[in-house]
C-alpha cells in the first residue's frame, strides 16, 4: 500500500479518536458555562436540555492534527488562523447569542485572513478557457467564504445532519484532491472527516450534544477556504461545477430559504421551519429516516463531483438524472394516501396536520 494512503488513514483514525475523546469533556464544559439549548416548543423542539459547543471537540481535534500532520504552507497557515477566528466567534455565539450583524462582521474578518495568505478565487475554467477576475477576486472570495460558512450552518437543524453531511463532503473533496494530486489538501480533508466521525456518535439521534455555531460555522468556513485553495484551481472543463455539486445540499437549502423569506417580506436571518429536513419530516419520515435520505443525496452529489473531476461528465449527469427521477417517483408515492404510504414498508407515519411542529429539530 502506498505510504501516502497509509498517512491519510492514520490521520483519519487519529483525528476521530481525539474528537471522540474530547466530546464528553466539552459536554461537561458546556454545562459549566451554560451553553445549553433549552426546548421551548417555539424554535427548539428537541426533547431535553442539550449542551452546545460540540464544535470545540471537532475543531480542537482538527486544528491540532493539521499542525501535527500537514506542512504549514502560507495557504494552510491562513486556513488555520481564519478557522481559529471563526471558532471563537461561533463559541461566543453558543454562549452569548450574538446578533446576526456581529456574526456577519466576524465572518467577513475571518474571510479576509486567507486572502492575506494568498488564497483567493483568481479564475475559473470554462471549457478549457480561464476566466480571470482581477480585482474582483477579492470581494468574490469573501462572498464565497461567507456564503458557504452560513450554508452549512443552515442545515444544522437535525441530530447528526450537518456533521454527517460534512463528513461526506470532506471525503468527496479528499478524493477530488487525490485525483488532482493536491495531497496536502487531501490530508486536511482526511483530518476533517475523521474529526466529524469521532463526534458523530454523540450527535446522532437522539443527540447528547449539538455542535452549535462553533461547529457549523467552522465546518462551512474550512470547506469554503479549501475549495478556494484547491477546487477552483483545477483545469477540468467547468471548474466551478465541482464545489457546487459537493455543497449542493446546503447551497440548495440556503438559496431556497433566502428566496422564501424575501418573498414573505421576512429578514433573511429570521429562522423558520420550512427547510428541506422540515418538509421531509412533514411527509411522515422519522428524524433518522430524514437524515439518511439527506446523507444519500449528499453522497450522490459527492460521487458526481468526483466523476466530473475525472472528466467523466456523461456518467455524472446520468447518475444525477437517474437519482432525480427515482426521487421524484418516490415523492409522488409519499404524497399519496395513508394506505399507500403504509404499503411502502418504510414505516412512514400518518401525515401531520399543518399546525403540528416538526419533531426533534433545531431553530435554523
Amino acid at each position: 500500500m502506498d505510504h501516502g494512503i497509509i498517512y491519510q488513514i492514520v490521520a483519519i483514525l487519529f483525528s476521530a479518536l481525539i474528537s471522540f475523546t474530547l466530546t464528553p469533556v466539552i459536554r461537561v464544559f458546556a454545562f459549566k458555562v451554560k451553553a445549553l439549548d433549552v426546548p421551548d416548543k417555539v424554535r427548539h423542539f428537541h426533547l431535553s436540555v442539550t449542551p452546545r459547543l460540540g464544535g470545540l471537540a471537532i475543531f480542537i481535534s482538527f486544528l491540532s492534527n493539521v499542525l501535527l500532520f500537514c506542512h504549514l504552507t502560507p495557504e494552510i497557515t491562513g486556513l488555520i488562523l481564519g478557522t481559529v477566528v471563526i471558532l471563537i466567534l461561533g463559541a461566543l455565539d453558543d454562549v452569548l447569542a450574538l446578533s446576526p450583524i456581529v456574526k456577519l462582521l466576524g465572518q467577513i474578518v475571518a474571510a479576509i485572513i486567507p486572502i492575506l495568505f494568498g488564497a483567493k478565487i483568481d479564475f475559473i475554467t470554462i471549457f478549457g478557457k480561464n476566466i480571470e477576475f482581477g480585482w474582483l477576486s477579492y470581494p468574490l472570495t469573501v462572498g464565497w467564504i461567507v456564503l458557504l460558512t452560513n450554508s452549512v450552518n443552515l442545515i444544522d437543524g437535525m441530530d447528526g445532519l450537518a456533521c454527517g453531511v460534512s463528513a461526506i463532503s470532506a471525503i468527496a473533496i479528499l478524493f477530488c484532491s487525490l485525483i488532482l494530486e493536491q495531497y496536502e489538501l487531501a490530508l486536511v480533508m482526511a483530518i476533517l472527516a475523521g474529526s466529524c466521525f469521532g463526534f458523530l456518535p454523540f450527535n446522532s439521534n437522539p443527540a447528547r450534544i449539538f455542535m452549535g455555531d462553533s461547529g457549523a460555522l467552522s465546518l462551512g468556513y474550512v470547506f469554503s477556504v479549501v475549495s478556494v485553495i484547491g477546487l477552483y484551481k483545477m483545469t477540468t472543463s467547468i471548474s466551478f461545477i465541482i464545489p457546487v455539486l459537493i455543497f449542493g445540499l446546503p447551497f440548495g437549502d440556503t438559496f431556497s430559504a433566502i428566496f422564501r423569506r424575501l418573498k414573505k417580506g421576512a429578514g433573511i436571518f429570521q429562522g423558520d421551519h420550512e427547510h428541506i429536513h422540515h418538509k421531509l419530516l412533514a411527509t411522515g419520515f422519522s428524524t433518522k429516516q430524514v437524515v439518511v435520505i439527506l446523507y444519500t443525496i449528499s453522497a450522490i452529489l459527492g460521487i458526481s463531483a468526483v466523476l466530473c473531476t475525472l472528466n467523466m461528465w456523461l456518467l455524472a449527469v446520468t447518475i444525477l438524472v437517474f437519482a432525480a427521477l427515482v426521487g421524484y417517483i418516490n415523492i409522488m408515492i409519499f404524497r399519496g394516501s395513508d394506505t399507500v404510504r403504509e404499503q411502502t414498508g418504510l414505516g412512514l407515519s400518518f401525515r401531520k396536520p399543518p399546525s403540528a411542529p416538526p419533531e426533534n429539530t433545531d431553530k435554523k
